[in-house]
């Protein structure tokens, strides 16, 4: 938007009689309209005639299309974090804690449950099913009936298949000798035994989701996780208009531990620039011209403990951040 023609660009009274008050003409007029018709049409509202706040509502409109949306299932986005395992919502992410208390408690899938309420596979107990679900009872036992007792007792003195122990053959009705045990030998001790203090091989344990960290583990000792949040952008922030305590030139730095997003509109002045450094990386920037007069933006996200800096000379309308 030019200025008013006077020789400062500035209105006058006048006084009548030495210097007459300022004429405005229709074009400076039109052009103060079309800038603001331009203002509604970008957030898409029809000037209403009795309205007289769709500006503002405009320019919230426009600084709220701007921030993030919610997650979903296919885009990325804004997620609530729920530290709760009976939370039925099916819109919020699960917290480290939860999923800590998941993974200390989980059972393999070739695991055994120690409190199952029925077995996955149904046995036979003298010849009467048995799930674990109810008590059964048993002919010969608690009811009327007998019991096939025949086989091999408990208490056995032979083995019905022999076995080795060391490499030597066992069938429990004689002791055997062991070679390097309590005869001249010597015995594959290869291996890992089932009451090592320490893992053949050490292994990794990482985090991930929310928190992040990982930390070698061999079972000597305890493992300690050194972990680092991840904060999303729009968690637990604000949409704040931060005009009047930024200008150019200015290196600005996030020392928050979230990310910031900056939103910076410009007035319309002719041939005149701004650009927008991100860690001294150019990330956004605009000019003008009589040919282009649409009022421009630019926009960035500054990491936690990055720098930021605006350059140029155009006007300055809005900038807001989202803090």
């Amino acid at each position: 938007m030019y200025q008013i023609d006077t020789q400062d660009g500035l209105f006058h009274d006048g006084d009548g009689v030495s210097e007459l008050g300022t004429v405005l003409p229709a074009s400076w007029l039109n052009q103060i309209q079309a800038e603001l018709i331009a203002i509604l049409k970008a957030a898409n509202i029809k000037p209403e005639k009795a309205t007289q706040n769709q500006v503002i509502e405009a320019i919230k409109k426009l600084i709220s299309l701007s921030v993030p949306s919610a997650a979903t299932e296919d885009k990325a986005g804004i997620m609530k974090i729920i530290n709760a395992l009976d939370s039925i919502d099916d819109k919020s992410a699960l917290s480290a804690l939860q999923g800590k208390i998941l993974n200390d408690t989980k059972l393999d899938k070739t695991g055994t449950a120690e409190t199952a309420l029925k077995l996955s596979t149904a046995r036979q107990i003298g010849g009467v099913q048995f799930d674990g679900t109810k008590d059964i009872d048993l002919p010969g036992v608690n009811l009327p009936g007998n019991q096939d007792t025949s086989g091999n007792a408990a208490t056995a003195s032979k083995l019905t298949n022999a076995c080795k122990i060391g490499g030597v053959s066992f069938d429990g009705t004689q002791d055997i000798d062991l070679p390097g045990v309590n005869k001249p030998g010597n015995q594959n001790t290869n291996g890992n035994a089932n009451t090592a203090t320490k893992l053949q091989t050490a292994r990794k344990i990482t985090l991930n989701g929310a928190v992040t960290g990982s930390c070698s583990f061999n079972g000597e000792g305890d493992a300690v996780i050194n972990t680092t949040q991840v904060i999303g952008l729009g968690l637990n922030q604000n949409v704040i208009d931060v005009t009047p305590w930024r200008a150019y030139g200015t290196i600005y730095v996030n020392q928050t531990s979230s990310p910031i997003f900056l939103s910076i509109s410009f007035l319309h002045t002719n041939k005149r620039e701004a650009q927008l450094w991100i860690d001294s990386t150019l990330v956004g920037e605009v000019t003008t011209s009589n040919e282009d007069s649409q009022r421009k933006a630019v926009y960035g996200i500054v990491p936690p403990g990055k720098s930021y800096i605006l350059t140029g000379n155009l006007d300055i309308r809005v900038w807001a951040e989202v803090r």
